[in-house]
């Protein structure tokens, strides 16, 4: 008897306050209703460069210049940039999430700023600005 009665409060007691709460969601869903100049962060059809991920890692590697104080202090690291994506698939607003060090991050922002235009993000059909992050790894290997 006391078994019984020690299950009912305890499982009374687990449920207590869980009727009202909605499942979390499954999925990110990317919004639906656009305003002008909106910077999204989510889209239907992501932002590309021209050729793909690889293509820009080569870029990337063919373009940063290893900044000699860094090199000679062997810091490395990883460089975490964001910028928009524009609807006419220029560059804009770039800036350092993290950086590894003054130089190497100005290296960063650099070799960004001197990127072809990309192909732009969608959103309903319809071109639209996007942030992007991007990881870039200063590494003397």
């Amino acid at each position: 008897m006391k078994y019984l009665l020690f299950v009912t409060l305890f499982s009374s007691l687990a449920s207590y306050g869980q009727e009202n709460v909605p499942p979390p969601p499954t999925q990110l869903e990317p919004p639906t209703e656009i305003v002008e100049d909106e910077v999204f962060q989510i889209v239907e059809k992501q932002p590309e460069f021209p050729g793909g991920i690889e293509k820009m890692m080569q870029f990337i590697s063919n373009n940063f210049q290893y900044p000699s104080i860094d090199m000679e202090n062997g810091i490395e690291g990883r460089v975490y940039v964001s910028f928009v994506v524009e609807k006419d698939g220029s560059i804009s607003t770039i800036k350092v999430l993290r950086g590894v060090s003054k130089t190497i991050d100005e290296e960063a922002i650099r070799v960004i700023k001197k990127m072809p235009n990309w192909t732009p993000g969608e959103q309903a059909g319809k071109l639209v600005r996007v942030r992007f992050n991007l990881p870039v790894r200063a590494s003397l290997n």
